[in-house]
Parts: structure tokens; sequence; C-alpha cells
């Protein structure tokens, strides 16, 4: 990186706590946080335009077709139609997120897409809203994906813990319940999304119960208590089972490997996302979960988050 760059923001990247596959329907819902910093994004000397740094690559997003560049590129043409906007200066994006050079589940093409998006606008002065950059994001992801639900670039764009319906796209921003308290243990396996999308069609009715279960949980969220709270996460990991004996490759051995170790550690485990399971989510009595954590780390394996200390703050509406 030059010694003149000059951090501008940061993006954090996003874990779905439920609704996994079931909000790809037109009527889905789901949960998720936003966590961490997965892209941080800086204003250079150079060429005006989008560059990025992912893993040990430095990647052209001003005229890319492939890869995350094609986020980047897809993006800034969206902000220039959409907003009136092109790159006033040279913009770099350095993407975090993975280990031993494999992808972990927080959302990097999402995180690419509003990075460029909000980096674009603060170059250009443009005072972009959450709601303006998450709605913007959501055309632009699906575009180039092909299919998805939109959930993982609203969360980022939006921050915090929230509750987003594919009826309308519309999101809830949900306060961390007290006293609840989770980590997200990295299974040590990349799961790519196309895949997972495609096993969709097989599960069938399956979904209807994963969509149920998620449901039961939003209701819940924001009056129960941290046991309730935890009875629901293990009702929504029952739905997905549920839908994983239709679907043998569903859940692979490494991410039952890991549910195993966090159930072994007296936690309710919650598979994150729809991705095939990158992360697991162990949720339980805070020194259970700290113990957890402990031991998964002496193992030199990735602790993604611990929640609700890596929750990234809500951006304002």
């Amino acid at each position: 990186m030059q010694a003149s760059s000059q951090l501008l923001l940061s993006v954090p990247g996003k874990l779905m706590i439920a609704g996994e596959y079931a909000v790809l329907r037109p009527a889905g819902v789901c949960l998720a946080v936003a966590v961490g910093r997965l892209v941080e994004v800086y204003a250079t000397e150079g060429a005006p335009g989008v560059w990025l740094e992912a893993f040990g690559m430095r990647l052209d997003g001003n005229a890319a077709s492939t890869g995350l560049g094609q986020f980047a590129s897809a993006a800034a043409r969206a902000a220039e139609q959409a907003w009136g906007i092109r790159a006033q200066g040279s913009l770099l994006l350095q993407v975090h997120g993975s280990q031993d050079g494999k992808k972990v589940g927080l959302g990097t093409s999402a995180a690419v897409t509003v990075a460029t998006l909000r980096g674009l606008a603060a170059l250009a002065g443009h005072g972009a809203t959450a709601d303006e950059v998450a709605r913007l994001a959501r055309s632009v992801h699906r575009q180039v994906q092909g299919a998805g639900s939109g959930y993982d670039v609203t969360t980022i764009a939006h921050g915090g813990c929230v509750a987003f319906d594919r009826h309308g796209d519309t999101t809830q921003a949900l306060d961390w319940p007290q006293g609840l308290v989770m980590a997200a243990f990295f299974t040590g396996q990349a799961a790519p999304t196309a895949p997972a999308l495609a096993r969709v069609v097989a599960m069938g009715e399956t979904l209807q119960a994963i969509d149920a279960a998620a449901r039961e949980l939003l209701a819940l969220w924001p009056v129960a208590a941290p046991k309730t709270l935890m009875a629901a996460l293990d009702h929504c990991e029952k739905a997905l089972d549920v839908a994983a004996a239709r679907v043998p490759d569903l859940l692979p051995p490494a991410l039952q490997a890991t549910r195993q170790f966090c159930r072994e550690h007296g936690l309710v485990a919650r598979t994150s996302g729809a991705g095939g399971g990158d992360c697991v989510l162990g949720c339980g009595p805070p020194a259970a979960v700290a113990a957890a954590v402990r031991s998964w780390r002496a193992g030199g394996r990735l602790v993604v988050a611990e929640l609700p200390a890596d929750l990234a703050p809500c951006r304002e509406q």
C-alpha cells in the first residue's frame, strides 16, 4: 500500500443466524448480524478508479469480468447510473477474511459491493444512507451473482443485527438480546455459494420448516431470555437437519465435526448461512462459550467472531 493512503471507512462481514436457504424464497425471512472489519477502503494516489488487494493478489476493479473485481466494477457502474458519481480519485479496497488461503464465510463479494459504493460516495461527498446503499447493492449483487436473497449486502450495509424480509426487501434493526453470548467457529473449509443455491430446489417443503423456525426466533428475539432463545436456535438447527436428511451433501463432514465440538462443550450449535456452512455458531452460558473459544484456538483454528463483542455498529437509516 502507498505511504500516502488514507483510510476512509471499513465495511463488516455478515453471519446468518436463522433463515438459511428459505430466505431465497420470495417471502422468506432471516436474522443476521454484521461483524468485524472485512474490507478497509483507502483513498490512494494514482489514476481514478477502484483496485482491490485480496487473498495475496492485486485486482483491477474498473473493468473486471470475473471474481471479486467483477462486483467492484458493477458497483462502480451502478453508482454512476443511480447517483451520478464517478471515481474522484484512486480507491483501494483491502479485503480480509481468509485463513490459510481459504475464504471465511463472511460474505466477501457482498462486502466488496458495499465497500465500493460507500467508498465512491465518500470520495464524491455523496451522502448515501444505509437504505440507499443496501438497495443499490442488492441490485448489483443479484445481477452479478445471478441469484441470491440480498440479505448479505443488506446486513453489511446496515450493520448491527438485522431482520430481513424478502417481501419488499424490508429491513428491521434489532438490538442484541441482553445476556445472549455466542461465538462463530470457522469449520476450516470454504463453502462456495453457487452449489449451495442449487440445492434449494431439492430441499422442497423442508424450506417451510426452516422459515417457520426463523420466524419463531425473530418473534422471541426482542423479548425472550437467553435460555428461551437458545431453545429457539436449537429448533432452527433441527429444521435444517430435516432438510439435510433429504439433501445428503447439505452438511459436509467439517461442518458436522464443528457442530459436534460445540455440543461437547455444552453449546447449542447453529449452522450459519446458506453457503453450505463455513461457520458454526455456538451459543450457551458465557463461561461455556469462553471455554470453547479457548479450546478451538488452542488447536490452531479460527474463531471468526465473538458476540456481542464483535458486532459491527449500526449505520444511519
